[in-house]
């Protein structure tokens, strides 16, 4: 009985130690990196949190406004989203993950022009994003039905990113409509 009493009393103190080095660790980040902690968990609220904060503290950091964007337009609040991902290209007009999130609001709205004048701005300006770029006119140009551009982008995206999957997928799906 002794055993399991001091086995506990040792679990508990290690287990009160461990979430205070947590909350310390916590307390040492700052807003705009819980941020992107509670992106990276998918807890957009949360997330939209932080980044209000980062914003108050660091009203010129454009990855504040980009983090904020993309939680918003995550929760399907795409108004919301663009005014964040706007703040962020009047800070920074080339901001590679404002275009990209205005250019992925644009295309689940069904405005594939809007999409590709945000995607063209990353292709023509960007070096982060780019796989991501051609990847997405890629997908729009196929729903067109403009398959040889879709090739072309689709390549292009490999091009920048060699390991990316899904555009491989899409890639031998276009070459699959092709053939038909």
């Amino acid at each position: 009985y002794q055993i399991i009493t001091a086995a506990k009393d040792t679990y508990f103190m290690l287990l009160f130690i461990f979430l205070w080095l947590v909350e310390v660790s916590a307390a040492d980040q700052s807003p705009y990196e819980r941020g992107q902690q509670a992106l990276q968990r998918g807890d957009y609220e949360l997330a939209l949190q932080h980044f209000h904060l980062a914003r108050q503290s660091q009203p010129d950091r454009v990855d504040s406004y980009t983090g904020l964007g993309y939680a918003y337009s995550q929760l399907g609040q795409y108004e919301n989203a663009i005014q964040s991902y706007q703040q962020a290209l009047r800070l920074d007009a080339r901001s590679s993950q404002a275009h990209l999130g205005l250019g992925y609001i644009a295309y689940r709205q069904g405005r594939f022009d809007d999409a590709i004048r945000s995607y063209q701005v990353v292709v023509d300006h960007g070096v982060e994003g780019l796989a991501e770029a051609y990847h997405n006119l890629g997908r729009i140009y196929a729903a067109r039905n403009e398959i040889e551009r879709a090739i072309t982008a689709q390549k292009a995206a490999i091009a920048a990113k060699p390991d990316f999957a899904e555009a491989h997928y899409h890639l031998g799906s276009l070459y699959s409509r092709q053939r038909q």
